[in-house]
């Protein structure tokens, strides 16, 4: 049976179920949580609207989350690609940041303020600060916006302005205007390696390492023109080994089965 939500209706039934459980969320959370509370709970939110946009839509799980195997060639560009995009974008940071003042809109105290509260976490237990900001948001956050949400906006809208939504989607939901740049153009990048792949996994597995690397690499705040072309290098590379492997499989695409359903590398395993 072909999947309900195809029809698009349904990602909108997912979006309607994140903002009404984020809401019940903040409003039961004490004021100041934990960071690992804040994650779980705020988390759970887009993971659990995404299962109940699923159940509503009688959707094919499967489908619905693009839940299939990817080839070592398209795991390595998602390493190679996200490595390239996080050093662009964290040397492209202070730019953007001085534009969003110039604007009015750089909000730099709150997120200070922000970052410090990840650095104490970080230096209390490691261990659940990378859980609550890697783990998690990787495997809810694109099980919502790269699983569910493009999914079901791909068949109804198309795959480009599906994949331009769902990055917009994911980089408001980051509240700080910084962030929301920053996270928007990663929410290409993830979308863009689920469209290549048929698999929502390459972009858990590059968010998780977008987000790891945040937490582990100091960042002084000066611009280093060298790290930003190796960053813009590396990113070319991951692009150009998606589109070489897309080339190579134009049968397939995002919630489809090619027929014989073998032999790309997006194929199920």
């Amino acid at each position: 049976m072909a999947p309900r939500l195809a029809l698009g209706r349904d990602t909108g039934v997912a979006f309607v179920l994140a903002f009404a459980l984020l809401c019940l969320v903040r409003f039961l959370l004490p004021k100041d949580p934990p960071l690992w509370l804040a994650s779980v709970a705020s988390e759970g939110a887009f993971i659990g609207a995404a299962v109940l946009a699923v159940a509503v839509g009688r959707a094919d799980v499967r489908d619905a989350f693009s839940l299939r195997g990817a080839g070592a060639r398209l795991w390595l560009a998602a390493l190679v690609g996200t490595i390239g995009a996080h050093f662009v974008l964290r040397e492209a940071a202070p730019a953007l940041q001085e534009a969003l003042r110039w604007m009015r809109l750089d909000y730099g105290a709150e997120l200070a303020e922000w970052e410090a509260m990840v650095e104490r976490e970080v230096r209390r237990n490691p261990a659940a600060a990378y859980a609550a900001i890697c783990l998690l948001p990787a495997l809810c956050e694109e099980a919502l916006f790269r699983g569910v949400a493009l999914s079901g906006l791909r068949r109804s809208i198309g795959a480009p302005a599906a994949l331009v939504v769902t990055a917009l989607l994911f980089g408001l939901i980051h509240v700080l205007p910084l962030r929301i740049l920053l996270t928007f153009v990663l929410g290409l990048w993830f979308g863009a390696l689920v469209l290549a792949t048929r698999s929502l996994w390459p972009a858990v597995f590059a968010h998780l390492a977008n987000n790891a690397m945040a937490l582990a690499i100091d960042d002084d705040g000066a611009f280093t023109p060298w790290t930003f072309a190796a960053g813009a290098a590396l990113a070319a590379a991951g692009v150009a080994i998606l589109v070489r492997a897309r080339v190579r499989d134009q049968a397939g695409g995002l919630g489809e089965k090619k027929s014989g359903d073998g032999g790309s590398a997006g194929a199920s395993v």
